[in-house]
């Protein structure tokens, strides 16, 4: 096979007449492409989320942004397991702490985890009610013990799934890491999934059909069992949030152990474009994030007072002994190990030793 480098033709095109150019031709070998090599599906994904988590007399409220990722093996010979959850690649959380005594404060961080998006785990497909295979444009419904449980919705490629966990057990088949909650008997009062696919598949809905999720959880949690907040206060939290699927690809195993062996930081993904399909954010959210974002964590620490119970306290005494050798720190423990006397203990093991 022969080829001309693109380069070659554009210096052709582009020199002068004066100039005299000699087209160079090489002989490239042959290409085998192998598709069934490439059996691991790599989706990305942009999440938006909100999360409450209250109680009757604070409140704290998030937004985070993240970049997540799936790793999906399409084939049992795919050599690697991968993963269905969403593996964080960046995150950008705000925070809003508000009480009844008048609080408004805000920050990057907590030492709490209120949140359900973490979560969710992709199927390796889900069967098409046969209502909805039969017609362009159509709507079915699986009715649940309560209320439906499953409404699914077509139009031509076009397929949308609402899920009502709380509804019937049938619909938690989607659900599967939250299956714990629902044993334990959680006390949830919404439990919502919204999927969307572009599909031509007129049986199965595919991970590599998927375009994007939102979830809505509400729960109550007595104050000490999940969050460790205020023992005689229940907690109450609530998660709105939505999952993108901006890009996709099939990888081989070397590739894919090469992606999980990657970490990304928040200065790389804000390389990455946002679809314009994706909704911006609110404008009190937009003022949230002005506000995280104009903290100086600088000025914060060399502002806090110290705390005066460690004012006077010798902690190069304390730990002295550690920059010791190592028979002195021997002896230190043999003397506590002994219960002896200062003076009858160097009288037994030292006594050359002048004091």
């Amino acid at each position: 096979m022969r080829h001309t480098p693109l380069f070659i033709i554009a210096l052709l095109v582009a020199a002068p007449a004066a100039i005299c150019t000699q087209q160079k031709v090489n002989e490239l070998p042959e290409l085998v492409v192998d598709g069934k090599s490439r059996n691991i599906l790599h989706l990305l994904g942009y999440v938006r989320e909100y999360s409450t988590l209250a109680s009757y007399t604070d409140t704290v409220t998030l937004c985070r942004i993240k970049w997540v990722d799936f790793m999906i093996p399409t084939t049992s010979d795919a050599k690697i397991e991968g993963w269905k959850t969403p593996r964080i690649l960046s995150v950008r959380s705000y925070y809003n702490f508000r009480n009844a005594q008048g609080l408004d404060s805000v920050s990057d961080r907590y030492c709490r985890h209120f949140s359900w998006t973490d979560w969710v785990r992709l199927n390796n497909r889900m069967p098409i009610p046969e209502n909805i295979r039969k017609s362009e444009i159509a709507v079915d419904t699986v009715f649940g013990k309560y209320q439906p449980g499953e409404i699914w919705s077509r139009e031509h490629d076009r397929i949308s799934v609402h899920l009502d966990a709380l509804a019937d057990s049938t619909p938690r088949r989607w659900l599967p890491r939250m299956a714990p909650f629902f044993r334990d008997n959680t006390n949830f009062e919404r439990v919502t999934f919204d999927y969307n696919f572009s599909t031509s598949e007129p049986l199965y809905v595919f991970p590599r059909d998927l375009t994007s999720i939102t979830l809505n959880v509400d729960a109550r949690f007595p104050g000490s069992e999940m969050f460790l907040w205020k023992k005689d206060q229940p907690a109450f939290t609530t998660t709105s949030a939505q999952i993108y699927i901006v890009d996709r690809e099939y990888v081989t195993a070397k590739e894919a152990r090469k992606y999980a062996k990657e970490r990304l930081t928040a200065e790389h993904t804000d390389l990455l474009p946002i679809p314009d399909w994706v909704p911006d954010v609110d404008s009190a959210t937009e003022i949230l994030i002005a506000r995280v974002n104009a903290l100086n964590h600088d000025s914060i620490h060399v502002n806090r007072l110290s705390d005066k119970r460690l004012s006077g306290f010798d902690l190069e005494e304390r730990y002295r002994w550690m920059h010791r050798s190592f028979g002195s720190r021997l002896f230190d423990m043999l003397k506590a190990l002994t219960k002896m006397p200062k003076a009858a203990f160097n009288q037994t093991f030292y006594p050359n030793r002048h004091e």
